[in-house]
Order: C-alpha cells, then sequence, then structure tokens
C-alpha cells in the first residue's frame, strides 16, 4: 500500500545467505537488499506477487565501445543537427559524445552529448552547437563517464568495496570502503542524499553539483557597489 519500507544493504554474499539461513514468517516485511552484478535481492523473499515501487539510480554502462571516426560532419552554428557524410551512425550512439578532432576548425575538443540517432547520417545533440558552421570536419564520438572528473577517484573505492563483498568475502572490509565511497569517510554509513553535512564520496559530489544544468550560458546580475566603506570614500563619487 502507502507504507516505505527503508531497506538495510547487505554487502557480502556470506551476510546474505546468513539471512536466507533463518525461517521467516510469509508475512514478514522486506528489510535488506542485496545488490548483485546484474540484480538485486530483497529479504524477506516476498511470498506472492506484488507490485513493488524501487528508487534507485543507474549505473553507468560500461565503457566497451570503440571510438567511431568513419566519415565527416557538418553542423550548423545555433542548431543541433549532425550531418554525416560517409557515416553509419547507429541508434546505440545516443548518449555518447560527439567531439570535433579537426584542429583547423573553431570548436574542436569540445565534447557534445548526443541526445537521439535519426538515421546513418543524422544525429541530435543535447546542446546547440556554440561556434561557427562548419562542414567536412573530422570528428569522434566515444564514451565517458558521467561523473565528473574530480570524481573518478571515488569509483576505485566502490570497486574496493565489491571486491572485499565478493572475493575476499569480508563484511567488515567491504562495508568501510562502501561507506567511504558514498561519503568519503570509512565510518560514516550515511546514505542520505542532500544531506548537506557530506562533502566526501559520491553524495558529496552530488550536493556540489545539485544546482549544475545543462545550459551553456551564465545569466549574471548586476550588483550595486556598496560605497560606505571607508576605504573608498575619498575616490567613489
Amino acid at each position: 500500500g502507502s507504507v516505505s519500507y527503508p531497506l538495510t544493504f547487505v554487502n557480502s554474499q556470506r551476510q546474505w545467505d546468513f539471512l536466507n539461513a533463518i525461517q521467516i514468517q510469509t508475512s514478514a516485511t522486506p528489510e535488506f537488499i542485496f545488490p548483485r552484478n546484474t540484480d538485486f535481492g530483497i529479504f524477506p523473499i516476498p511470498q506472492g506477487v506484488y507490485t513493488i515501487t524501487f528508487n534507485y539510480h543507474f549505473r553507468e554502462r560500461d565503457l566497451l565501445i570503440d571510438d567511431y571516426t568513419t566519415g565527416s560532419i557538418a553542423i550548423t552554428n545555433g542548431t543541433t543537427t549532425i550531418t554525416g557524410t560517409g557515416t553509419t551512425f547507429a541508434a546505440y550512439m545516443a548518449g555518447m559524445y560527439l567531439e570535433v578532432t579537426d584542429t583547423t576548425v573553431a570548436g574542436w575538443g569540445y565534447p557534445y552529448k548526443i541526445a537521439s540517432f535519426s538515421s546513418t547520417t543524422s544525429l541530435t545533440l543535447e546542446q546547440n552547437w556554440q561556434d561557427t558552421t562548419i562542414t567536412g570536419a573530422a570528428y569522434k564520438i566515444f564514451q565517458s563517464p558521467e561523473i565528473p572528473e574530480e570524481g573518478h577517484i571515488i569509483l576505485l573505492d566502490g570497486v574496493t568495496a565489491d571486491y572485499y563483498a565478493s572475493n575476499r568475502d569480508d563484511i567488515t572490509e567491504a562495508t568501510w570502503w562502501n561507506n567511504k565511497f558514498f561519503t568519503g569517510d570509512g565510518q560514516n554509513s550515511s546514505r542520505r542524499e542532500g544531506d548537506q553535512s557530506l562533502k566526501g564520496g559520491l553524495i558529496g559530489l552530488m550536493n556540489f553539483y545539485a544546482d549544475r544544468n545543462k545550459e551553456v550560458l551564465i545569466n549574471r546580475r548586476p550588483r550595486q557597489v556598496n560605497g560606505g566603506s571607508k576605504i573608498w570614500a575619498t575616490t567613489l563619487s
């Protein structure tokens, strides 16, 4: 119904096996969740078919796709349409990034995210092309992690947590590194998104970027300078 059941993370196969060795009444409410490689477990295991609203974040897909550089492209300033010549664009390219690699034209080296696939010779960007119109330009379409560059180091903490939870079957170490992944502090088990006391880890990074959007323009409001300071009193009119 309308009841919410916050689930506690299980970080190792050993802990999961221990829980499932316990006899549980079929009417028991869910208490734990165990993220695995391709799915997740809920404990106690539901004894019937239920509709569950599950709040989560997608993990980015693995970076396994080679850069695509076939043919050339044309882009008009102020538009989002990429027109290819000699290209074979495909649907999987949506969500990847496009970057002009021709150093003789304006805008080279700046990645633009691809919003959608239209045809083998046409793609649509999420944002308008900001530089001058180009034709016949060399380019590449590539994968890139969504996490900002300064957050890449956080991924190592997550991998370490997974290592201890699976290969080493060490719940203590896995929990410490999992805490560090989320909060930047191995002793802090908070998972509260928006918790402004968390400055490190994934949650701290999310807090830092919470007010960012996809706009490429910055709107600035002029502010009246306070001339009341004695330092400037003799020079301001």
